[in-house]
């Protein structure tokens, strides 16, 4: 069965959409449950199908009410109702019979409120039938009930229809019996709960029999679903729950479908969609969510610290679990040490939970201290379902303890007399947060001092008052040192002496002092001799006197030792070795034996026999031994007093007499012992030899319980600690018991000898006073790694019955580290100088903090390192060392390190000094004080000794064998061998100070290679690319690592400025370029993509150097840097220019060079090319900033943008500007109106009174004078778009607008729109500026140029315009009568709309600025006063600084037209034709195309030249003057420029005026039909009488179209305007149409206009040839032809010739039939016979024909008698075929003088006179060679100068050049085509031979340039 999974995004509010179906109920469950919802039964007779082995039959719970509500369900009858007629849809007959009648009945229903009528038909077939068929009316509400009868004859199912009519319409009730059969139903789709990977949820669905069978079923449902039951037996008309389970491992959206088998065959089956969405479950663990959460650095573990936590006492955290997911998550805690039950000290109660969706769950950590001073370390996991994203969380807790301290550890009673009591006070404190529980170990009833209280309890920084009592009873030195015992810390000693004198016995008196001297005389073994026999000794200068006053032999004072000095003892060892056991630290003076006497069971009345003591003196003097027992104590020592010779023991008894029956005895005696000197001050002579006392002390008890008698019960509580503390090998480990007497009796204690031997208890019995307080110290040295369980059993109260079994485990930890990476650490391939690190995992799995050091060789240090390399690792702490490998070769390595552990706790030497051996004797003075606590006390040989023996004669101090060498320094390695771990000595590579079974070690493995590798960058150039000032760009740089290591990289970037900026600024800008990082790692054969962001500052040019190096290991340090990447970026701002202008309207008049000096266009662009202020930043985006109707203006920029001036009522003045985004970046760009930038305020806002200015711009703005098409706009750079601007003459006057140029990020210019309208006749002419400047003018000039001036008409009439020149005659005075200013037409007119120049003369005479201010008078209007400035300088001193002889115009518009106008369908490819520097009396042509853009329209165009102002003697062409240009079609036109003779400035303007052709051929069929109908009109009339009517008006001005005129083929168009209405005589009537039905006369199309600008500037000849000689041969110069005209008149030039006199065609036929002719004549030889005979011959008549020449030729045939053919007709018949070639067929004529080509035609035919002289022979035949060469060559070189000559040839060269250009624009000639190498045919020596030896033949001697003349001639 297929399973289909659709991995779809559902929303969770769908997913737990509830499904409304049959009884289905959805539970949902987090956990899973089997429990069976129904129970099955076998049946035997179902044996043929797998699945009926084990059956189920439904019994859900609660099934009566499932069951009944089921079955109501399923019997519910569907019911329908039709035209107001409830019944129901059918009728089903089911466990019927055959042969057998069933009825059922069919009820019918009328719920309308109306009465029904009805009739119905019988059914169709025999099976049914009912009552014979009759009317049924029913009233509202009303039923009726009709029988169906069934009766089947065979076994199967039968269907018929009841049908019923009513006047509504007819329905039917299906009639159908139904044989049994199984059936199951249950709901069609089922939604699961959203569910959590590896987690599970439930739904429970039901499953209905509607069947009339019993009917087993088998579930299949796919992974990861699962039903329970899986099978089962339905009865008929039940129903079973069924479980779905689901359990998902991926997180999918499921859509699956399961399928429940039924029926006999289990071929039956019905389908459930089973829908169900898992998701992966997320638990965020938080252990601080509102502060900054502790994370480990190393691991990146989030860190639990309890930080510290008193000994015995539970402390609890709680971390909170957050589940961000839509399911819930399951999860379980984990811990990582396995430990043993008792020594765990984390815990959480809770170890499995579920964190609800979206919910939150807080986990409880508890955490329970048991060793003081131990930082305990643990490791929780928490796992979600399936183990996907486990959170390991680090645990730690230290443990502290009680911290008491007493105020003074000594106190001093100084002497009192006998029988006297002293008291003292000492304060204990706390300092801990921790309670303190102590004891001080003394027995106040038996001793002579006592310490009030002697146990308690101190809480948290608590302090208490103790009491210290002395009161003696003999008259001796008292001094005795008290363990204070404290729970859970070292014991305190509190050292109390006294001295007691009386009238008779004054004993020397103890001092502090004196303890100070006497454990220095310990330290030194001076102890163990009196102090008489040490005086006498110092007498004889045997001893003297430290620096403390203290006794050392002469030796030590020689300093050849150093004098021994007190060791610092523990408190445990110095209470566990104060002499009462085998092992102590110092040799004792004064023993006692027995230590505890236990009198046992004793009787009241008859006292036990006394117990035997044994003193002994282990010293060279006699010791007094004073008992202080009271004498009313049952305990008592016979003798009291005693004295002991040296080294000698004697005996003593120790009596028990008890008082009381069932009573407990326990005390502890004292008695002092000391030297029998010390009785009498008076036998001291040395302060330093007095010597305390020993104490002496004997724990005595009893009891006279009887076996009878019942015990007192002890009520106690006992704190056992279960663990001891972890030591290492041959180490103790010590605990403390606290124990309190929680009765109101005294109890005894006693351990008894059953318990384990290996503990050593302190003290082992004593008794308790009720709420005291008893602690006990335990000591044990653990043998073996096996936890071993000892027992000690404590009695109470003598009874057996009260014995408390307190057991504790201990064992010897051993020094295990676990290595958890391996033994092998393999470093990644590393480059050369480069380090790589690897994580190294070790684990701590003793109980003790152990300390670690790495141990490598030498070498291998410059290679590998570890960090940490030595330290400590605390118990069950996970540490990560990093070991960093840095090859310095290529090659591979295997390095082996040793980690050394051992105990922390452990010391590295002996801890107290040994006194030189030689200091005392072997048997009295111990040479070594050091106590190893690895020897037990059973090692020493007490039963060989009298008495306790010392430790340094029973074990001598451990030295290092001879053979060892010493340990060496910790920073020191040593060579590893190549071999196992098992071969490396241990004792070479210790740890200084440890011996080796102390320690422990384990061998790493170390593999690596070292490599070279390098890092590249993919690109290595990066271009930003034009990026707008600050603003960012992003790019990527991706560097490669193509070797086999990773690399840790630094980069730098270095940067570099050009452009227009000051050289100190680019120094200190920063570096704008930022790297995403600038160091990182890049790993093996990988790559990483770095962001690189730029935000320029400046509009500069910017170049960054990215270099890289290689980090070395060490910090800071990198390898040489190279170049990766280049990166380029250019700053730039936003760039607006403007290409072109064009007007039209009523600025259709102005030309293009005056319309851009109005609009100040140069100046704009200037501007916009400059960087923005930052004042105009202020708003990057146009912006609505201000409340007022003057908006503020952040720019300094303004311009005006003046639309000249027109009349009122004409056409508005359009401008097209041509925008185009000459930047390389976006732009927006906006014209903002006042009202643009305005904020929109409330009308109760705004101001309510106005000046003048506001009124205006609201007038100009509400009128829309001013409008921008479109105002705003987005270019991509080298965009262009064109903008209107619109001036409506609506109001007369001058109309101002502040408009502000805006571009986004950019430039904010505020343009000053000014226009003004003029009254209807008004004359108004427009200054653009009242001053203006000449091109300067070098000084010393004979010919200075004609400057231009204009002027422009904005009114609607004529004016005439009178210039003043007496200022210029005043200027001329003053500079002695040279005329500075000339005004060459200071009169003139200026048309409508129309501009006139005035041409000037600058002629300065000193290098100066020249200004004049003159008067413009205007006929019958204003004056205006212009100032012109003119600047003068000397081109010697200046020299190519001021080259303003190369300027040629003003004229900066552009030379193309890009600007393209609504409607126009024509351009030309030059809007601009500027022939730059040119000579007088030169012509200048240039070729331009007039391109047809219409793809269908043919045009047709015309030139007319009368617009242009045409200067005097300038004769100014355009080829073709007219002509059609077909759709697509280029045309070329010629532009000709004839110079005059006078330097000037050009500025000229040709119109071409562009017609559609469609457009002129219907105006010429409307004017024909116009013609026609005014010709019938005006012969056809009728006159009337009456109501005569007015003539029909034919609008006609009078004029004519000069296009349909055949007579005036280039006359331009007549003016289109509003024609004249004519009124005839009133007499007439003609029959003409109503005054409605006028028919005008046909308007002329509108031309589309186009401008041509020509500028040029002429140069007198020595002047051009002064400073432009390279361009002179790139000119022909055409000098006008002088002729004689009357006096008065200027010099007329050559006009254009006659256009209407010959056609094309009729020139090109009479230009070939000359040709022929004058070609057939040279080649005539006859022709040329004739010629010469007729030059020769006498020419009566014809004297006009004659010529030097011919006379000469004459003179030559009379002298020489021949004539011979000149050479040079070869040359000239050449030339003529050269001509005919060059000639252009369709070339302009030109007006040469043919006469004059023909007589010097004549003059080349002409023979040359021969010498007649025929003595003279060959020589004379040479010269006459000679002779004719010559005279061919002045020939040739005259013919050449005539100026119809050169016309010609300039004609002739124009026509082939434009010829090719025009066949390359249409493409029948490519011109870059490589040109074609044709192989001439080789040379022929024989010829060159021939000739050379004819000129040698010919040469005379003497004469060789001859003879190679004569060769190039032939």
């Amino acid at each position: 069965m297929l399973a289909r999974v659709k991995s779809l995004p559902l929303s969770p509010e769908s997913l737990q959409k509830p499904t409304e179906s049959l009884d289905g109920t959805v539970v949902s469950s987090s956990t899973f449950s089997d429990t069976p919802r129904a129970s099955g039964t076998c049946s035997p007779s179902t044996t043929t199908c797998a699945w009926t082995h084990t059956s189920f039959s439904a019994q859900p719970e609660q099934s009566v009410g499932n069951l009944a509500c089921a079955q109501k369900k399923q019997y519910k009858v569907k019911k329908k109702t039709f035209w107001g007629i409830q019944v129901v849809e059918a009728l089903v007959w089911k466990n019927w019979e055959l042969g057998k009648e069933a009825i059922r009945h069919l009820t019918l229903k009328n719920i309308s409120m109306k009465i029904q009528k009805l009739k119905y038909r019988l059914p169709t077939t025999k099976f049914f039938f009912t009552v014979y068929p009759q009317s049924i009316f029913l009233s509202p509400g009303m039923s009726f009930t009709l029988p169906v009868f069934f009766r089947p004859l065979e076994e199967k199912e039968y269907v018929d229809h009841l049908s019923f009519v009513m006047a509504e319409g007819e329905f039917s009730i299906e009639l159908r019996a139904c044989l049994p059969s199984h059936q199951l139903t249950c709901l069609s789709t089922l939604q699961m709960p959203l569910c959590a990977v590896s987690d599970t949820t439930e739904t429970w669905f039901s499953l209905y029999n509607v069947g009339d069978l019993p009917t087993f079923f088998t579930w299949e449902v796919p992974n990861p679903f699962h039903t329970l039951p899986s099978t089962g037996l339905l009865e008929p008309g039940s129903v079973c729950q069924i479980k779905l389970v689901f359990q998902p491992h991926v997180a999918l959206i499921y859509d699956v479908q399961g399928i429940c088998w039924y029926g006999e065959a289990g071929d039956q089956k019905t389908t459930i969609q089973i829908q169900a969405v898992a998701k992966c479950p997320q638990i965020m663990v938080y252990v601080n969510r509102k502060e900054d959460e502790e994370i480990d650095p190393v691991s990146l573990q989030k860190v639990v610290d309890f930080g510290p936590a008193p000994v015995g006492y539970s402390m609890k955290k709680c971390i909170q679990l957050f589940n961000p997911s839509l399911v819930n998550a399951p999860f379980r805690i984990e811990t990582h040490r396995i430990l043993y039950a008792d020594d765990r000290v984390f815990s959480s109660p809770t170890t499995k939970g579920v964190v609800k969706a979206g919910d939150e769950l807080w986990l409880p950590l508890l955490f329970r201290p048991q060793t003081v001073g131990l930082k305990s370390i643990d490791y929780f996991t928490i796992f979600p379902p399936g183990n996907t994203s486990e959170v390991t969380l680090k645990i730690t807790g230290s443990c502290t303890g009680p911290a008491l301290s007493l105020s003074s550890y000594c106190v001093d009673f100084n002497w009192i007399n006998l029988g006297e009591c002293a008291m003292k006070s000492l304060m204990i404190r706390n300092d801990s947060d921790c309670p303190g529980f102590f004891m001080f170990e003394i027995d106040n009833q038996a001793s002579v001092f006592s310490v009030e209280p002697q146990s308690g309890v101190l809480a948290s920084k608590e302090h208490k008052m103790l009491t210290i009592t002395f009161q003696p009873t003999h008259t001796i030195i008292c001094y005795r040192r008290v363990a204070c015992l404290i729970h859970h810390q070292e014991p305190l000693f509190l050292d109390i002496i006294g001295t007691c004198h009386s009238d008779t016995n004054k004993p020397a008196i103890l001092r502090p002092r004196h303890l100070k001297w006497y454990r220095t005389h310990m330290a030194r073994g001076m102890i163990l001799f009196a102090p008489d026999i040490l005086g006498t000794m110092l007498r004889e200068k045997k001893f003297s006197r430290d620096e403390d006053g203290a006794l050392m032999l002469r030796q030590e004072a020689s300093g050849n030792l150093p004098p021994a000095k007190y060791p610092s003892i523990p408190p445990l060892t110095e209470y566990f070795l104060d002499g009462t056991s085998d092992t102590v630290i110092f040799p004792p003076t004064v023993t006692i034996e027995p230590l505890i006497v236990n009198f046992g069971k004793c009787s009241s009345d008859v006292a036990p026999d006394p117990v035997p003591l044994c003193l002994t003196n282990h010293t060279r003097g006699t010791i007094t031994v004073t008992w202080t027992h009271k004498a009313t104590g049952p305990f008592r020592v016979e003798p009291d007093t005693i004295d002991i010779p040296p080294l000698k023991n004697t005996a003593a008894r120790l009596c028990f007499q008890p008082q009381f029956p069932n009573k407990i005895y326990v005390t502890e005696l004292e008695a002092f012992a000391f030297y029998r000197v010390l009785r009498s001050f008076n036998n001291i002579e040395e302060d330093c030899t007095v010597f305390p006392s020993w104490c002496l002390k004997l724990r005595a008890m009893g009891h006279t319980y009887k076996e009878e008698n019942e015990y007192s019960f002890p009520r106690y509580t006992l704190d056992v600690p279960k663990l001891f503390p972890a030591v290492s090998s041959k180490c103790t480990s010590y605990r403390t018991l606290l124990l309190f007497n929680s009765g109101s009796l005294m109890l005894s204690f006693e351990f008894l000898p059953s318990s384990s031997p290996e503990i050593t208890v302190r003290p082992t019995s004593g008794y308790l006073l009720p709420g005291a307080y008893q602690i006990f110290l335990l000591s044990i040295i653990p043998k073996g790694f096996t936890w071993k369980q000892l027992e000690l059993a404590l009695q109470f109260n003598f009874c057996p019955k009260y014995i408390k079994e307190v057991i504790l485990m201990s064992r010897e930890e051993p020094l295990d580290i676990q290595m958890e990476s391996g033994k092998v650490l393999y470093f990644k391939p590393t480059y050369i100088g480069g380090s790589s690190t690897m994580p190294y995992k070790i684990r701590n799995t003793t109980r003790l903090t152990l300390t670690f050091e790495w141990k490598y060789t030498f070498h291998s240090s410059k290679v590998v390192s570890v960090q940490p390399s030595k330290g400590t690792i605390l118990p069950n702490e996970t540490m990560i060392h990093t070991w960093t490998f840095t090859p310095n070769a290529t090659m591979n390595y295997l390095i082996r390190a040793v980690l050394w552990v051992w105990d922390s706790g452990a010391p590295c030497g002996p801890p107290f000094p040994s006194p030189p051996p030689s200091s005392v004797t072997s048997t009295t003075l111990p040479s070594c004080m050091a106590i190893p606590s690895s020897i037990p006390s059973s090692t020493v040989a007490s039963s060989s000794l009298p008495s306790k023996v010392p430790l340094s004669l029973a074990a001598p101090p451990r030295l290092p064998p001879s053979n060892v060498p010493p340990p060496v320094p910790s920073n020191s390695r040593l060579p590893l061998s190549n071999d196992t771990s098992s071969n490396i000595p241990p004792s070479i590579l210790l740890p200084s100070g440890l011996p080796p079974s102390e320690t422990s070690h384990y061998v790493l493995k170390l593999i690596g290679e070292g490599i070279k590798a390098s890092i590249t960058a993919k690109e290595k150039e990066l271009d930003f690319g034009n990026v707008l000032v600050d603003s960012e760009q992003r790019k990527e740089m991706i560097l490669l690592n193509d070797g086999n290591c990773t690399l840790h990289y630094r980069l730098f970037v270095e940067q570099t400025l050009s452009g227009p900026c000051d050289p100190d600024v680019m120094k200190t800008d920063p570096i704008i370029l930022k790297l995403e990082k600038m160091e990182g790692m890049l790993c093996a054969r990988s790559q990483e993509t770095i962001c690189l962001t730029a935000c320029p500052t400046r509009r500069l040019q910017y170049t960054w150097t990215i270099k890289c190096c290689l980090l070395t290991r060490k910090d800071g340090e990198c390898s040489k840097r190279e170049v990766i990447c280049k990166a380029t970026m250019k700053g730039v701002y936003p760039t607006l220019s403007i290409l072109d202008a064009c007007g039209m309207g009523s600025a259709g008049g102005i030309t293009r060079q005056h319309l851009w000096r109005l609009f100040s266009l140069e100046t704009l662009n200037s501007y916009l090319e400059r960087d923005p202020t930052s004042w105009e930043l202020t708003y990057r985006v146009p912006t609505r900033h201000s409340t007022s109707r003057i908006p503020s203006v952040y720019t300094p920029l303004l311009l005006d943008f003046n639309f000249g001036a027109a009349p009122i009522g004409t056409e508005p003045s359009v401008v097209f500007l041509l925008l185009k985004n000459s930047g390389v970046v976006p732009l927006n760009w906006s014209f903002l109106f006042p009202s643009d930038q305005q904020i929109d305020l409330e009308f109760w806002a705004e101001r309510t009174e106005f000046d003048f200015t506001e009124l205006h711009q609201m007038r100009v703005q509400d009128n829309d004078i001013f409008s921008i098409i479109p105002k705003s706009g987005n270019l991509q750079p080298g965009q262009e778009q064109t903008v209107e601007f619109i001036y409506r003459h609506i109001f007369a006057g001058t109309d101002k607008l502040p408009v502000l140029l805006k571009v986004s990020n950019g430039r904010e210019i505020l343009l000053n729109f000014v226009g003004v309208t003029v009254k209807a006749g008004e004359k108004y002419v427009h200054f653009t500026s009242v001053k203006h400047r000449f091109t300067p003018v070098t000084i010393g000039t004979s010919l200075p140029p004609r400057q231009i001036f204009e002027l422009y008409n904005g009114g609607s009439v004529p004016v005439l315009y009178d210039i003043q020149l007496d200022v210029l005659w005043n200027v001329q005075n003053k500079n002695f009568q040279h005329p500075i200013f000339q005004c060459l037409n200071p009169h003139g007119d200026i048309q409508p709309g129309k501009t006139t120049q005035v041409f000037w003369i600058f002629s300065p005479i000193e290098a100066k600025t020249y200004a004049v201010d003159v008067p413009i008078h205007i006929l019958g209007w204003n004056s205006a006063i212009i100032r012109f400035e003119g600047v003068g300088y000397d081109r010697f001193i200046m020299g190519n600084t001021a080259p303003f002889h190369s300027i040629t115009t003003t004229d900066q518009t552009p030379a193309v037209t890009r600007l393209i106008v609504p409607g126009q369908v024509a351009f030309l490819s030059q809007s601009r034709i500027s022939l730059g520097n040119i000579p007088v009396c030169s012509r200048s042509s240039r070729l331009i195309f007039l391109n047809n853009a219409s793809e269908k329209d043919p045009i047709i165009f015309s030139w007319d030249l009368e617009a242009s102002s045409i200067i005097e003697n300038v004769i100014l062409k355009v080829s073709p003057m007219m002509g059609m240009a077909a759709p697509g079609e280029n045309i070329p036109c010629v532009v000709t420029m004839d110079a005059s003779q006078h330097a000037c400035f050009y500025s000229l303007d040709l119109v071409c005026k562009v017609y559609l052709q469609k457009a002129l051929s219907q105006y010429e069929i409307e004017l024909q039909a116009w013609e026609k109908e005014k010709a019938r009109q005006e012969v056809e009339f009728t006159i009337t009488e009456n109501n005569l009517e007015g003539l029909l008006q034919f609008q006609s001005s009078g004029t004519f179209c000069a296009i349909c005129d055949p007579g005036r083929k280039y006359k331009t168009l007549p003016p289109i305007q509003k024609q004249q209405p004519y009124t005839p005589p009133v007499t007439w009537n003609l029959r003409n149409p109503k005054t409605g039905q006028i028919w005008l006369y046909p308007e002329e199309p509108k031309p589309c206009l186009l401008y041509l600008g020509l500028s040029a500037r002429a140069h007198n000849m020595d002047d051009f040839l002064r400073n432009f000689f390279s361009q002179s041969p790139r000119f022909f110069f055409c000098p006008p032809l002088e002729e004689k005209k009357s006096e008065g008149e200027s010099i007329v030039v050559e006009d254009e010739p006659d256009q209407n006199t010959f056609s094309n065609q009729e020139k090109q036929i009479v230009r070939d039939i000359l040709t022929i002719i004058i070609r057939g004549l040279l080649e005539d030889r006859k022709f040329h016979e004739d010629v010469q005979r007729g030059l020769v011959e006498a020419i009566p008549y014809f004297s006009q024909f004659w010529s030097e020449d011919s006379v000469r030729m004459q003179n030559q045939k009379d002298s020489s008698g021949h004539a011979s053919v000149s050479p040079s007709y070869e040359g000239e018949e050449e030339e003529a075929h050269q001509g005919e070639d060059k000639e252009d067929e369709t070339g302009e004529e030109e007006s040469w003088d043919k006469g004059k080509i023909f007589e010097s035609l004549d003059g080349s035919l002409s023979p040359t006179n021969s010498i007649q002289k025929r003595g003279l022979g060959p020589v004379l035949s040479e010269m006459n060679s000679i002779l004719q060469e010559e005279n061919s060559r002045i020939e040739k070189e005259t013919i050449s100068r005539l100026p119809s000559f050169l016309n010609l040839r300039q004609s002739i060269l124009e026509n082939i050049i434009q010829n090719i250009m025009i066949e390359a624009s249409r493409g029948e000639v490519v011109l870059t085509t490589k040109p074609r190498v044709i192989a001439l045919p080789p040379q022929q020596p024989l010829l060159l031979a021939s000739l050379s030896s004819l000129a040698d033949l010919q040469r005379e001697p003497g004469d060789p340039v001859l003879s190679r003349e004569r060769i190039s001639g032939l």
